[in-house]
């Protein structure tokens, strides 16, 4: 994996870029994010940090893989380990698209696609009784 800072924006954003490489004959796909970050003690006491990111535009940016990605949304919520703390939880929330569409075109299936995994979701549900 290729990664780099390209612009420092505040001490809590950045805007990165990073190239996830696979096996060939897999294309290697490329990220860029603006990438934030935050103490989430708002969100409850057991909670160190929020990290946000999602893909940016922009031409300036030179692809360093084979095929432009996109992160959708991704988030990480850190939370405190109470008996030590050097220890933590990790949870992540992650929507990719490792394809190259744009995010105009899941702006206009989002929807479609929504509806049609949580019908599959019903159906294998319905099935496993």
């Amino acid at each position: 994996m290729e990664f780099k800072v390209i612009e420092t924006l505040s001490t809590q954003a950045d805007i990165v870029q990073y190239a996830v490489h696979f096996m060939a004959p897999q294309p290697s796909r490329d990220f860029s994010e603006l990438r934030c970050w935050r103490e989430a003690s708002y969100l409850n006491q057991k909670y160190a940090y929020v990290v946000y990111s999602s893909s940016i535009e922009n031409e300036n940016i030179q692809l360093i893989g084979d095929v432009r990605a996109n992160t959708l949304k991704n988030f990480y919520l850190i939370e405190l380990n109470a008996t030590n703390e050097k220890k933590c939880k990790l949870h992540q929330l992650y929507r990719a698209d490792y394809r190259g569409y744009s995010m105009e075109f899941y702006n206009k299936v989002q929807a479609h696609l929504l509806k049609r995994n949580l019908v599959n979701l019903k159906e294998s549900l319905l099935q496993t009784k």
